[in-house]
């Protein structure tokens, strides 16, 4: 099944139509729900990914967990100040056994599959190997009280511009922290050749611009402010 709109409340509309005339009832770790399965949904404007109809706080939580997954970390005292309920999903030692940031950064106690994905890419931008694991066939030994609902990442670079730097390098995280003005002032130069290609990142945008108070520049500048500021850092202006 192929479900798709142009934006996402427009999408979520479908899949609730789509769930409630066709779901089927599942008891699952997580108590019961209603599902589809093999179903692909294709939001057309992936510039549109904020909802209109959502009321709870997602901005922090979606925050915080993107602080968590950048910190490497797996330990429930972290998440907890942005996501209470995490508690329910914690091990005895107060981890979190399904968290991505270990997988990440450290899967099977080493391996940086973000580094990993990033050389690839750089020395063969056309690679249709650039895919992370998530799920490990580990996570079934043992009755864990979570483990991760996504399998893989996969990563393609097309059209290079938009992810080659435009000729001035990849923006890393260690890049973008360290100059946010510099970040701020390539996107702005580069707005019009970045604005054709459609691209999202872990959390959507309302706008690509370098300036506006909720464009992609000042979302951006905020989550170095932020990450500065929880690491013991200057933090840096996010306006």
């Amino acid at each position: 099944m192929h479900l798709f709109a142009e934006t996402l409340d427009d999408l979520m509309m479908k899949v609730f139509q789509k769930i409630l005339k066709s779901g089927e009832r599942v008891n699952a770790s997580k108590g019961w729900n209603t599902e589809l399965s093999g179903v692909v949904l294709e939001l057309k404007n992936p510039l549109a990914r904020l909802s209109r109809t959502e009321t709870k706080g997602t901005a922090f939580s979606c925050l915080g967990e993107t602080l968590w997954y950048l910190a490497k970390s797996n330990r429930l005292d972290f998440i907890e100040y942005y996501l209470s309920n995490y508690h329910q999903f914690a091990e005895a030692d107060g981890t979190i056994h399904g968290a991505y940031g270990p997988r990440l950064f450290g899967m099977r106690g080493g391996i940086d599959q973000i580094k990993g994905v990033t050389e690839l890419l750089k020395r063969k931008p056309s690679s249709r190997q650039a895919v992370i694991q998530l799920f490990n066939a580990e996570d079934l030994l043992k009755p864990y009280k979570d483990i991760p609902c996504t399998c893989t990442l996969q990563f393609f670079v097309r059209k290079g511009a938009l992810y080659g730097g435009l000729g001035e390098g990849v923006w890393t995280w260690r890049r973008v922290s360290s100059n946010v003005t510099s970040f701020r002032d390539w996107l702005e130069r580069h707005e019009d050749a970045l604005r054709p290609y459609r691209f999202s990142n872990h959390r959507k945008y309302q706008s690509l611009s370098a300036r506006s108070r909720v464009g992609t520049g000042a979302v951006v500048a905020s989550y170095v402010s932020c990450y500065c500021l929880l690491a013991r850092k200057k933090p840096v202006s996010p306006l």
